[in-house]
């Protein structure tokens, strides 16, 4: 349901998919994905589906749209442990990253986040329930370019902050990492539950969690 804020009314309701999940805002479109693998994208001037993508074998967890782009190209995530890119110019596919899984099955992706870089370069940050953080590029037809192991519990929640980039895991765990580098900078037990929320500024970082609790850092 799409409302205003100023009157706090709805506009109209987008309800063409079983059970939308996840739904994903950009200036004039948005995507929304659904527990039967469904991605949906809306033309929000005109409140019609766009395009119905279906590739995914389990609930879509996970939505984002490609940094630099220009509402073309998004990416989903899934129960499957997979990620994929999909072009709505196109209507279909075009890559699909088995980033969560493994020889002792898959992990539930848990978020996605596009991080922009210098020159327009960009990453795709994911995190799953095989309590891995991985960094896809797309400049490797959207592959795994790093895999950061380091994580005990399920990461929850992503942030990116520049070429820094955080994540938060369901034992109260923080990781910063360089993206410019591919490489761990630090870690804290920021909260004693799962880290659900995290925010940065140019001189804080702030990190929210099941405890009931923010914690705000100093840089």
């Amino acid at each position: 349901m799409i409302g205003r804020l100023v009157s706090r009314c709805p506009v109209t309701l987008l309800c063409p998919c079983r059970t939308p999940s996840v739904p994903l805002p950009y200036p004039y479109r948005c995507v929304s994905g659904d527990r039967g693998g469904n991605a949906i994208a809306f033309d929000l001037t005109t409140a019609q589906p766009i395009g119905s993508l279906k590739g995914h074998k389990g609930h879509i967890t996970a939505v984002e749209w490609l940094c630099h782009d220009d509402e073309a190209l998004f990416l989903t995530g899934a129960q499957d442990g997979h990620v994929r890119v999909w072009d709505l110019r196109v209507r279909q596919e075009v890559a699909n990253v088995a980033a969560h899984t493994g020889e002792k099955g898959s992990g539930a992706v848990g978020a996605l986040k596009s991080a922009a870089g210098p020159a327009g370069s960009c990453a795709i940050l994911s995190s799953g329930a095989d309590c891995k953080v991985c960094v896809l590029d797309p400049k490797m037809g959207f592959n795994v370019r790093t895999r950061f192991a380091e994580h005990k519990d399920f990461p929850y929640s992503l942030h990116v902050a520049g070429n820094m980039a955080f994540s938060g895991a369901g034992d109260g765990m923080l990781l910063a990492y360089d993206l410019a580098t591919d490489s761990l900078c630090w870690g804290l037990a920021a909260n004693r539950a799962a880290v659900r929320g995290i925010g940065a500024t140019a001189s804080k970082l702030v990190a929210s969690g099941d405890d009931g609790k923010a914690i705000v850092y100093d840089f």
